[in-house]
């Protein structure tokens, strides 16, 4: 059974689409974070909408880091006693003893 290639894609059908994407891109993130990724992309080598919606997804992800918890009364503190830990486990017998 032989195998059928894919029919190759017009030239301009992916242009369309690439263009399409980085326009809808600058609807919902704005026209200076997408060409901030886009300059990040190209400094990358990645030519490609696929790779422009990803630097945007990435840096909308990150949040920002917590805060420390605030306590509000004196017993809310942990007071935590460890008992020494168990180091005989770790001891090599005398017979082993070189």
């Amino acid at each position: 059974m032989a195998y059928a290639a894919p029919a190759p894609i017009p030239a301009g059908f992916a242009l369309k689409y690439a263009v399409r994407k980085i326009v809808a891109l600058t609807d919902i993130c704005g026209v200076e974070a997408v060409a901030q990724a886009i300059k990040d992309a190209l400094a990358l080598e990645a030519f490609s909408s696929e790779y422009i919606a990803n630097i945007l997804e990435t840096r909308h992800r990150i949040i920002s880091e917590a805060s420390p918890l605030k306590l509000l009364r004196r017993q809310d503190l942990l007071e935590i006693d460890l008992e020494d830990p168990d180091l005989s486990q770790y001891q090599v017998p005398d017979h082993e003893k070189n």
